[in-house]
């Protein structure tokens, strides 16, 4: 309700007072992925150090909406699993972080001395036992064969253009970017230095993989920014509210 009554969805002078009203307002499917975004955060409160715990649900957020913003204009078909995929985009990273506690600082703080981003550095110490782990785990869960696919994938060479990986590929650089941190962290502080987590420029390999030019890149990170903010500030209303 609080959603359908926010600047993004509220129609001028009017409120919205009941659940039905606001799932027409906002449309079912926006409603279940908002849904499936708040559980997510709850399911990753368990053995995350605070200060990544609402970073990486928040990644999580970008990475499930640029998917399914992308995905409307390139893949419609893939739409839905887009969302889907980009929820869990990070899963085997999560794992490991819980076997291994300290791992994501210790990315972080190799990513700082040697002047990269964080993004980079967990691909290379992280990648193949992250495919591993995901694998398992989601082929463990029964997901459907194309999505375990399209989330353990991240090699650009093994990925097909337009495809559900390049597309998952393409959201999580786009989730880094500063137009969509910057406006996430812009009225309340970071939990780390952004410096070595912001990219400056997507990845050529991936952007390759997709077809959308600059201008509707920067239009879908607009949005995209957008809509993260205010569904951070709902999680926030809900969190104050209990």
């Amino acid at each position: 309700i609080g959603l359908a009554n926010s600047v993004a969805y509220g129609a001028p002078g009017k409120k919205f007072n009941n659940l039905e009203q606001a799932v027409l307002r906002i449309g079912l499917e926006r409603a279940a992925q908002i849904a499936f975004g708040m559980l997510c955060g709850q399911a990753i409160n368990k053995g995350l150090s605070p200060q990544w715990r609402e970073f990486l649900w928040l990644h999580a957020i970008a990475v499930a909406h640029g998917a399914s913003l992308i995905a409307n204009k390139v893949n419609p078909q893939e739409r839905a699993n887009a969302y889907l995929a980009g929820m869990i985009y990070d899963i085997g990273t999560l794992v490991i972080e819980c076997l291994q506690p300290g791992t994501l600082d210790l990315l972080l703080q190799t990513a700082e001395n040697r002047g990269l981003k964080l993004g980079r550095v967990e691909n290379a110490m992280l990648g193949k036992a992250r495919k591993v782990v995901t694998h398992a785990l989601l082929e463990r869960w029964s997901l459907p064969s194309e999505i375990v696919a399209g989330i353990a994938e991240r090699d650009p060479a093994a990925i097909d253009t337009n495809s559900l990986s390049a597309i998952l590929g393409l959201a999580d650089e786009m989730a880094r970017s500063g137009t969509v941190l910057g406006a996430v962290y812009a009225d309340t502080p970071a939990p780390f230095v952004l410096d070595s987590i912001v990219v400056e420029e997507y990845n050529p390999q991936f952007t390759a993989l997709v077809s959308c030019d600059e201008d509707d890149l920067e239009k879908i990170a607009e949005r995209l920014s957008g809509q993260v903010q205010m569904l951070r500030s709902t999680a926030q209303s809900f969190a104050d509210a209990a």
